[in-house]
C-alpha cells in the first residue's frame, strides 16, 4: 500500500469516528432535551399545586367570601378588615397572572376552576380598585383585569382536561 491509500483510510476512519460521536452527542441532547421537559412540567406542576393550596385556604376562601359579600355596598362603609382582605385577595389574583404570564403555572386550570371565582371578586372589587388607582396608584391592580381579559378569552377548558 502506498502512502496515500493509508492516509486516505486514516482520514475515513477519522470521518467516521467524528460523525459517530456527532450522532451520541445528538442523541444525548435529544435525552437531555427530554428531560428538560420533564423537570419543567413537574416545576409547573409543583407551582400549580402552591397556588391551588393558598386557593383552597381557609383564609383565602374567607377573604373570598368577604370581598363577594360587600360587593354592591359603597367602599365607605366597609371596615379596615373588609378591605384588608379585599386588598390580599386581589393582590393574590395578580400574582396568579403574573405566574400565568411568565408560563411558572400551567394555563387553563386556574381558570376553569376558579374562574367565576376570579371574576366575581373583580366585579366586587371594582369600587375598591377605582378608589386605590385614584388615590395611591394608578397603576394598581392592572394584572387583575389582565387575568380577567383571560378569563374572558378561554371558552373551553384546558386540552389536558379532554384528552378526546
Amino acid at each position: 500500500m502506498d502512502l496515500n491509500t493509508v492516509l486516505l483510510a486514516v482520514q475515513g476512519a477519522a470521518t467516521i469516528a467524528i460523525c459517530g460521536t456527532f450522532w451520541v452527542y445528538f442523541r444525548q441532547l435529544r435525552v437531555m432535551e427530554g428531560q428538560l421537559k420533564m423537570m419543567q412540567h413537574t416545576s409547573q406542576f409543583q407551582e400549580l399545586m402552591e397556588v391551588i393550596k393558598i386557593l383552597s385556604e381557609s383564609e383565602m376562601r374567607e377573604a373570598r367570601k368577604v370581598l363577594m359579600r360587600n360587593k354592591g355596598k359603597a367602599v365607605a362603609l366597609w371596615t379596615e378588615e373588609e378591605i384588608t382582605k379585599a386588598k390580599k385577595v386581589c393582590v393574590y389574583f395578580e400574582i396568579i397572572e403574573i405566574l400565568l404570564k411568565n408560563r411558572v403555572i400551567p394555563e387553563g386550570v386556574i381558570e376553569v376552576h376558579w374562574g367565576e371565582s376570579i371574576a366575581t371578586c373583580r366585579a366586587a372589587s371594582e369600587e375598591l380598585v377605582t378608589l386605590i388607582r385614584q388615590t395611591q396608584n394608578p397603576d394598581a391592580f392592572r394584572q387583575f383585569d389582565e387575568l380577567c381579559k383571560r378569563l374572558k378569552k378561554r371558552v373551553s377548558p384546558p386540552s389536558f382536561l379532554n384528552p378526546d
